[in-house]
């Protein structure tokens, strides 16, 4: 069995999950997709280097195509991706060490620190009893169980009035339909649930003992998108390909946009601001600009969310006036990148044909679910 490898926390963990179930992993090989690798900026002859030193290391390839990967691995995978979890002990245990380490590896004086900021992934289940004890291990972002129940909330409550109540959409990785997941299956443990925490808050939990009531927007929904800023929002639109939250953004804040556009004769879309991840690669940043015609401006900053929350921590702390005093001193702009108008030209034909090919098969991706939730036996 083989293993293709994006990120090697994953890849890791995988192994180590696996391992858990009673698999036998001494033949499991982890492949090296290198070139999504050099995208993201990660030291790719280290990670070599460590699998190689615990007999892991597969086929190392670029996005070509994923060397000895056979359809009953790759069905072995996907059933591992519905159903992932975490012990939020290890978060904790984790953050502790972290912690440790931090203060004795450097010169840091503890009597110091006046604030902590937490960044982490969105939408993990911490589920809690009333003495917020943790119920079950974490339901992760990434599981991918709760198809049936996405489908039950869109068939019986209906998008429109779920979009009322929620300003979401019922996807899998969201908390509600986990936790509805939980009540059809675990019936035992939604009857003493008292508690519903994301990942970081649980950490937030077990260091100050504190933990916030949801917030609600002034049109008395529950939001899963409250800001960290104290009475703003956080809109998002987003699928895995990134490009859908464009459509969205045009349809429900563009229009008003471009009417003021139109009296200030400037564009609607005049920058596209990256950080970390992908914005790491020039290459990708140039793609970003080409396809868009919008210039790409690259901040100096590379950490993304982790310095988010330290800029937080440093307006909790005392040390700004306001988020948006934090902002114009700390953050600046490293690179600008301008589109290049004949390839942003071609790109533009292929966007054509693939919303004439979309249009056509969109039918057809429901049906596709429909048969890979019955599978082959």
């Amino acid at each position: 069995m083989k293993i293709a490898m994006r990120s090697i926390g994953m890849a890791l963990f995988t192994i180590q999950k696996v391992k858990e179930r009673g698999v036998d992993t001494s033949n499991l090989l982890v492949n090296m997709d290198w070139q999504h690798l050099i995208m993201n900026g990660e030291n790719l002859a280290e990670y070599a280097r460590l699998l190689a030193m615990e007999g892991k290391l597969g086929h190392q390839h670029g996005n070509s195509g994923w060397g000895d990967f056979d359809d009953d691995n790759m069905v072995g995978a996907l059933r591992f991706m519905e159903t992932l979890e975490l012990d939020p002990a290890v978060w904790w245990e984790a953050t502790a060490d972290a912690l440790a380490r931090l203060l004795r590896n450097s010169d840091i004086d503890p009597n110091l620190i006046e604030g902590i900021g937490l960044s982490g992934q969105m939408h993990g289940s911490v589920l809690l009893v009333e003495n917020k004890r943790v119920l079950r291990p974490a339901i992760l972002w990434c599981d991918q169980r709760t198809v049936e129940e996405c489908d039950w909330i869109e068939r019986i409550i209906g998008p429109e009035k779920w979009n009322r109540w929620v300003a979401n959409r019922p996807l899998n990785g969201f908390t509600a339909p986990k936790i509805l997941w939980v009540k059809r299956h675990e019936p035992h443990i939604y009857s003493q649930i008292r508690h519903v925490l994301l990942p970081k808050d649980y950490i937030r939990l077990r260091l100050t003992a504190h933990s916030d009531q949801p917030f609600v927007d002034p049109e008395n929904r529950l939001h899963a998108f409250c800001h960290a800023v104290a009475g703003k929002w956080h809109t998002m639109g987003v699928i895995l390909s990134a490009a859908e939250c464009l459509k969205w953004w045009r349809t429900n804040v563009g229009q008003q946009a471009e009417q003021i556009a139109k009296h200030s004769g400037r564009s609607v879309y005049d920058v596209l601001c990256e950080a970390a991840g992908g914005a790491k690669s020039p290459v990708w940043r140039q793609i970003i600009a080409d396809v868009t015609g919008i210039e790409v401006v690259v901040l100096a900053a590379d950490e993304g969310p982790a310095y988010g929350a330290a800029l937080l921590a440093g307006v909790g702390a005392g040390w700004f006036a306001s988020i948006e005093d934090a902002c114009e001193r700390l953050i600046a702009i490293r690179d600008r990148i301008a589109p290049d108008p004949e390839r942003h030209e071609r790109y533009n034909d292929y966007y054509e044909v693939y919303r004439q090919m979309y249009g056509v098969l969109q039918g057809q991706f429901h049906r596709l679910s429909e048969l890979e939730r019955k599978g082959i036996h």
